[in-house]
């Protein structure tokens, strides 16, 4: 009788685990991209418009290069990257065609980032957060 109890504990135990590690999806609404070597990184603008496309690569030393499709836009968009809370590192920018922009820069460290946009009429900062791994 003691070992069907034992039994049935740890199958509630093992069973409360995996419900709650299933459930971790509920509360997560909207994770942030996670940016590494492999692994680049699309979006476009929501807040300028029209829309800007925007792809995150990085290598293995932590050189990272943002490419910025900016169809509609007369001048090139600003581009700065910092640690979240931090200062924005120095980017040096390329421009490769009418509407497309390069810049590359050397990210000082791994966790979260944040890319900022703003366009050159004036319109709204768009800030978006990444993860560097």
């Amino acid at each position: 009788m003691i070992q069907r109890v034992i039994a049935l504990a740890l199958l509630a135990a093992i069973l409360g685990f995996i419900v709650l590690l299933a459930s971790v999806t509920f509360f997560v609404r909207d994770p942030l991209p996670i940016l590494g070597p492999r692994a680049p990184v699309q979006f476009a603008t929501q807040e300028i418009e029209p829309a800007m496309g925007v792809q995150l690569a990085l290598d293995g030393s932590y050189l990272i290069e943002v490419q910025v499709q900016h169809p509609g836009h007369d001048t090139a968009p600003q581009i700065s990257l910092r640690p979240t809370g931090g200062a924005p590192i120095l980017l040096e920018i390329q421009t490769t065609g009418p509407q497309s922009i390069i810049s590359a820069a050397q990210l000082t460290r791994p966790g979260r980032w944040e890319l900022v946009l703003r366009d050159a009429t004036g319109e709204p900062d768009e800030v978006r957060a990444f993860i560097v791994q």
